[in-house]
């Protein structure tokens, strides 16, 4: 097996991190406002759309990136049986 060797990070162009990282968060964000939607409508309730991204910025910043990397959205399979 190789050694363990760290990657060269100068090379890396920040600006298209930043950028592929908000892209990411976006899609997140839209895919999670599209299934609590979903569960609501299915279940006769209306949520508020700036309520729950408020909220969902609040969590993630909390335990950024532990929970993020840990398997939090395990709890939308429930939503979706």
């Amino acid at each position: 097996m190789p050694g363990l060797v760290l990657p060269a990070f100068g090379d890396v162009d920040l600006s298209q991190v930043a950028g592929r990282g908000l892209m990411v968060a976006v899609v997140v964000m839209a895919e999670t406002l599209l299934s609590e939607n979903n569960f609501a409508f299915r279940n006769g309730y209306k949520i508020d759309d700036n309520q729950e991204i408020f909220g969902l910025c609040r969590r993630k910043y909390r335990g950024f990136p532990g929970r993020l990397l840990s398997g939090e959205r395990k709890h939308l399979q429930d939503f979706h049986e």
